[in-house]
């Protein structure tokens, strides 16, 4: 999709891949890049401990697993103000849905298909951040009511109480 993406958009926005996986796994991404042409385009950073800042800083995060469970990146995107742009399944869409069910409104741009990424790609390189800004403020709001430490503190003392009775 991000190949697609840089075809049809001469000023693709630049990807950023934080995080480190096998050696095994670095080198397919490393030579997908290179497949591609990306290397001008797509930066690996590696581990991180200034996550946080590269979420303040973004235009977006691209959630793109197949079979995420959770999503902690998603979570921590949307506390930090990071437009989300995630793909429909399993726990990124109950995330997604969790908070249209809070706000009454899409808190990230969701797709189903590559083609469907790529025009929020084109759409976001195209627009102003601040055209985002409802839906960005809405997944702060949702992150903020569901996933905050006092949140799970609740739930955990709530589970502690329910077992001691």
């Amino acid at each position: 999709a991000y190949a697609e993406y840089v075809r049809q958009c001469p000023q693709a926005l630049p990807l950023w891949i934080a995080g480190a996986g096998s050696n095994d796994y670095t080198k397919k991404i490393k030579d997908s890049i290179e497949y591609y042409q990306l290397t001008s385009h797509i930066q690996l950073l590696g581990m991180r401990n200034d996550i946080d800042t590269l979420y303040k800083n973004a235009k977006a995060l691209i959630v793109p697993s197949l079979f995420e469970g959770f999503g902690f990146i998603t979570a921590e995107a949307m506390f930090n103000g990071c437009l989300v742009i995630g793909h429909n399944v399993a726990g990124t869409k109950e995330q997604f849905d969790n908070g249209k069910e809070i706000t009454g409104e899409e808190i990230a741009l969701r797709y189903d298909t590559q083609e469907q990424l790529i025009q929020h790609l084109l759409q976001l390189t195209n627009s102003s951040i601040l055209s985002y800004e409802p839906i960005i403020l809405r997944g702060q709001t949702t992150a903020m009511k569901l996933y905050t430490t006092e949140v799970h503190l609740e739930k955990i003392l709530t589970l502690y109480n329910s077992i001691v009775k």
